[in-house]
């Protein structure tokens, strides 16, 4: 039997998405604490956008045999950043449609938000006084700001409005 990415994500992590949020303590928007779990584990759909362009979905398809190249393509890179799932947890609650405020200055606040997040995840499991774990470090900063900058681009900003 095959779960979903959703649930086979929840499951995989040893607490529950939200209490990771809090433990790591994440920046949120406040409507993000007013919300119920079941409200913010329903928006989750793991790393990435809702729909890739033709191309990616063109090479996720040829590499994958996938039905769903978007799905295969969020779980693909939910694996990749997975250090990083509460904070795309909280990102998909900042994008979340339809958005109370689907503004470009609404946009880059949630993108800036997930960085930020991104970096106090990095904080915590690669301290700097832990010299032995810099190389680990430098790598996820990397894979964080790839996945900002691929996110708070105009082809980031085009697929929140589609």
């Amino acid at each position: 039997m095959t779960l979903c990415l959703k649930t086979r994500l929840m499951l995989d992590q040893p607490k529950s998405m939200r209490a990771q949020v809090i433990e790591y303590g994440l920046i949120v928007d406040p409507s993000f604490l007013a919300a119920t779990e079941a409200e913010t584990d329903a928006v989750f759909n793991g790393c990435g956008p809702d729909k890739f362009s033709p191309m990616i979905d063109r090479v996720i398809t040829a590499l994958t045999g996938a039905s769903d190249p978007d799905a295969k393509g969020r779980e693909l890179l939910s694996i990749i950043l997975s250090a990083f799932l509460p904070t795309f947890y909280v990102h998909d609650w900042d994008c979340r449609t339809p958005h109370p405020s689907s503004t470009k200055v609404a946009f880059h606040v949630a993108n800036k938000r997930m960085m930020k997040n991104m970096n106090i995840i990095i904080a915590a499991k690669y301290p700097l006084w832990k010299l032995w774990r810099l190389g680990s470090r430098a790598y996820w900063w990397t894979l964080a700001r790839v996945a900002f900058d691929a996110v708070d681009g105009e082809s980031g900003w085009s697929a929140w409005n589609d």
